[in-house]
């Protein structure tokens, strides 16, 4: 019915703090540019929390899309068919908790393992590459 809202609402907070991140981090951005390409060094947070941002808006669209496709959205108010009754808007509630929440704590933990396997794979590169130039 409505689970797509709690995926939404995070990617609107991790695009905002994307967007706060990288203003503060411009000043200091421009003067490592060719530092950090040299050395290998990581990328700078926000570029990861943009990663997170563009996954949750991506699964966002796909489930309007689903839950137009199956009748569960309109085009007018209340636009959720759910919430023309007080039965339903408890329904609505209880999947957001419910299912929204897990979707959301789900892409966000597919998002942690792939910055984590990201940074081991760096880590590593820089191991061997030490040990081949010794």
């Amino acid at each position: 019915m409505c689970c797509f809202v709690v995926p939404m609402a995070e990617a609107v907070v991790t695009t905002i703090a994307t967007l706060v991140l990288q203003q503060t981090d411009k000043s200091k951005s421009e003067s490592r540019n060719l530092e950090a390409a040299v050395s290998g060094a990581p990328q700078p947070f926000y570029k990861s929390l943009r990663l997170l941002a563009r996954m949750l808006w991506l699964v966002t669209g796909v489930l309007i899309i689903d839950h137009v496709m199956n009748g569960e959205l309109m085009w007018s108010y209340p636009f959720f068919t759910a919430a023309t009754s007080p039965e339903g808007v408890s329904e609505m509630v209880r999947e957001m908790s419910t299912v929204g929440v897990a979707m959301s704590v789900f892409i966000t933990a597919v998002w942690a393992v792939m910055i984590i396997a990201r940074k081991y794979k760096a880590q590593t590169l820089a191991k061997a590459e030490v040990h081949t130039n010794h």
